[in-house]
């Protein structure tokens, strides 16, 4: 009785909150585990089969929660390495430019590319400039 309500807590609730059975860590297969059996259903199937599927289930949620726990691990570490990207471009590149006039509503790559143009425009004037005097002192 205890097999049969667990298999069917299984199938509704998509994992098994009680295992009578030990599992073993093992890579998921590609096939996905399914409630019914040989038989046809979870009330006239055998202990043996629920506990496969039950076994099956597990490993599959072992595996999820695995991946789970290296995306998440993953995510972090990419949002650790876009913020110290977003610090060294407002350090470098945008350098002495008010950054305050920056709007938390905006998405930020695309307020930061826009600084980023009006410095460049600010360089290229800068070098205009200095070509221009250069010109000058030369003539």
């Amino acid at each position: 009785a205890k097999v049969l309500e667990a298999a069917n807590n299984t199938n509704k609730a998509g994992v098994s909150a009680t295992t009578s059975a030990p599992t073993t860590p093992e890579k998921s297969s590609t096939t996905t585990a399914t409630t019914t059996t040989t038989t046809g259903s979870v009330a006239t199937a055998s202990r043996e089969e629920l506990m496969d599927v039950l076994q099956k289930m597990n490993k599959k949620v072992k595996a999820l929660s695995a991946l789970r726990t290296q995306l998440t691990e993953k995510a972090q570490a990419a949002e650790q390495d876009r913020d110290k990207l977003v610090e060294i471009f407002q350090t470098q590149v945008l350098e002495g430019m008010d950054l305050s006039s920056l709007d938390p509503d905006k998405p930020q790559p695309e307020q930061l590319l826009n600084l980023w143009k009006i410095k460049d425009q600010q360089n290229k004037d800068q070098l205009q400039a200095l070509r221009s005097q250069m010109q000058a002192l030369q003539s």
